[in-house]
């Protein structure tokens, strides 16, 4: 029986926090394996702005925008998609973390730092 694959919706501005975790090479490995990173199309176009080339190197799957209709701001769309994929959304964004707490209260959040954390685990656990 294989263990089910952690869904990872992230926001953008967690990538830096990833590349600069010292993890890359082994989050890079994870994907598939442990847990499947995700983004949205906005993510994406903001990932392709961004002077940091290595970020987009990333291994991810990109989700359709969930639920367009009653959402005005894309970190809200993000939240949303992140609920409609099952996945635990990822960011360092207070005003979101805020939102999703009141809005979304089922979507399970975790900031950078969290997430770099539980990564630490797995990675140590899967060397094992």
């Amino acid at each position: 029986m294989t263990a089910q694959l952690l869904r990872l919706m992230l926001d953008t501005n967690v990538f830096d926090a990833l590349y600069a975790s010292g993890l890359w090479r082994d989050i890079h490995r994870l994907h598939g394996q442990t847990v499947q990173w995700l983004t949205t199309t906005v993510q994406e176009q903001e990932l392709q702005a961004s002077p940091n080339g290595d970020l987009r190197t990333l291994p991810r799957d990109v989700w359709p925008p969930a639920d367009q209709g009653h959402c005005i701001e894309p970190d809200q769309l993000l939240a949303r998609t992140a609920l409609a994929a099952g996945a635990v959304l990822v960011t360092d964004d207070k005003a979101l973390q805020r939102w999703c707490c009141q809005c979304l209260p089922r979507l399970q959040v975790l900031s950078s730092a969290q997430l770099i954390s539980r990564l630490r685990r797995l990675i140590v656990d899967d060397r094992l």
